[in-house]
């Protein structure tokens, strides 16, 4: 919840703690992430973790 706050008044954004995804890495959340979601989602990132990376399956 304390997330989902700081969202809520830095940036605007309205979302529930269960929407929210904490990991350790960009790659190894990235991976999990494209495990959980159906191959035809579409993914967007804020501020990747730096330049140049692609994702592509």
């Amino acid at each position: 919840m304390v997330i989902a706050a700081y969202l809520a008044r830095t940036r605007g954004m309205t979302v529930s703690a269960d929407h929210i995804i904490v990991g350790t890495g960009v790659e190894s959340l990235y991976g999990k992430l494209f495990r959980i979601f159906p191959q035809s989602a579409v993914y967007a990132t804020e501020t990747p973790g730096y330049l140049g990376q692609i994702f592509e399956k």
